[in-house]
């Protein structure tokens, strides 16, 4: 009889320690509390919460990324270069820039070329805010354009281009605005 009691406490304390384990491994990813994620293998990695998730430092993913529901992300800024315009053989390296170009001239000034884009690359470029010089860019050779585009500095004016080759010279209008 003692016996057969030590062995029946010994697989309740077994079960309890099993459903303990269970319950921990299963517990929700709750707010406020934090996951640790340090892998170099290859898995899925599935976060479920409640509310929301928040990733400090940097997440590399090679593959696929799929969201489910809303994804959120912060206000998207444009890095900008500043392009000065001396005459119309000027010549403006976009592999120098990030995403913004801001143009300005001391004269008026037509057939702007820009080159080293990235196949897919989107270029904004924006007037400069000082003076009411003109630089214009020419609807042809290297732009798809819709017809000759002209900045004027001071007003807002605002071109968005579609690098559209892979030798990152030929450019397609996305948007355009005189104001």
């Amino acid at each position: 009889m003692k016996n057969r009691t030590i062995r029946q406490a010994v697989i309740a304390l077994a079960l309890m320690l099993v459903v303990g384990v269970l319950c921990m491994a299963l517990k929700p990813f709750n707010d406020g509390q934090t996951q640790q994620i340090n892998t170099v293998r290859t898995q899925n990695l599935n976060v479920v919460t409640g509310g929301t998730s928040t990733l400090a430092g940097t997440l590399s993913v090679t593959g696929t990324v799929t969201v489910t529901g809303t994804l959120t992300h912060g206000k998207r800024v444009l890095a900008n270069t500043n392009a000065v315009i001396t005459s119309p053989s000027t010549t403006i390296s976009a592999a120098a820039t990030t995403e913004r170009i801001t143009l300005t001239s001391d004269e008026s000034i037509t057939g702007i070329t820009i080159t080293g884009a990235t196949l897919g690359e989107v270029i904004v470029i924006v007037a400069g805010t000082d003076g009411t010089n003109t630089m214009q860019f020419d609807d042809g050779t290297s732009y798809t354009l819709g017809g000759n585009r002209v900045l004027t500095e001071g007003n807002g004016s605002v071109l968005g281009l579609l690098c559209t080759s892979a030798d990152g010279d030929d450019f397609t209008q996305m948007f355009f605005s005189a104001n």
